[in-house]
């Protein structure tokens, strides 16, 4: 947790990042968010990206600059962890104890889960939601929830296994050449299923 007042600096490696760049976690262990008053050094937003090295600069909680180093003579490194990788994902969940459940997948809610949209633990239940966070091994740690967009557009990455993907089929056969892989898909999605799945970019 960052102090409340007054201006710090951290540097570490970025072990996380949303889909949207607006946040992402340095080394394990503090969570930041992108605002319009961000300045970048030497990129944008853009390259916020997992194992890029960063110095931020924040007051309190809200981030000031961020600058990335191309070549970090710190010496120090802070493993991304090993095997793990971004899964994200929509549905209509189910919570009790720290767990969350969309397709009876389960999914764990933790102190370092950020809860965006105005959403409190009491809400997910039965709550449409959009996930995002880190799979490693069979542990699956949300890092942010949101409330899902009402449109017919679905962001999902994770596992395709027999043209399914998160619990959801495809009416149209576009998972199928996926079978086997971890992806990052752009899909239609109907309510049920997934359809005109193509690699996001």
């Amino acid at each position: 947790r960052l102090p409340d007042d007054g201006e710090t600096e951290l540097e570490g490696v970025i072990t996380w990042v949303n889909d949207a760049r607006s946040v992402f976690e340095i080394s394990h262990l503090y969570t930041v968010e992108v605002n319009s008053a961000t300045r970048f050094e030497d990129g944008s937003a853009d390259n916020l990206a997992v194992g890029q090295w960063v110095e931020v600069s924040l007051n309190g909680e809200r981030l000031l600059e961020v600058d990335f180093e191309i070549d970090s003579s710190a010496g120090v490194s802070i493993p991304v962890a090993t095997g793990s990788r971004p899964f994200e994902l929509e549905g209509a969940a189910s919570y009790a104890d720290g767990l969350l459940q969309i397709n009876d997948f389960s999914f764990v809610v933790d102190s370092q889960t950020r809860l965006d949209d105005g959403l409190s633990l009491a809400e997910l239940n039965g709550a449409q939601l959009d996930i995002e966070g880190l799979a490693s091994g069979e542990s699956y740690r949300i890092k942010e929830i949101e409330r899902r967009d009402n449109d017919a557009d679905m962001d999902i990455q994770g596992p395709v296994d027999n043209g399914t993907l998160w619990g959801y089929g495809n009416s149209d056969g576009s998972l199928d050449r996926f079978n086997g892989q971890w992806v990052e898909l752009d899909c239609r999605f109907d309510g049920v299923n997934l359809a005109q799945c193509r690699l996001d970019d």
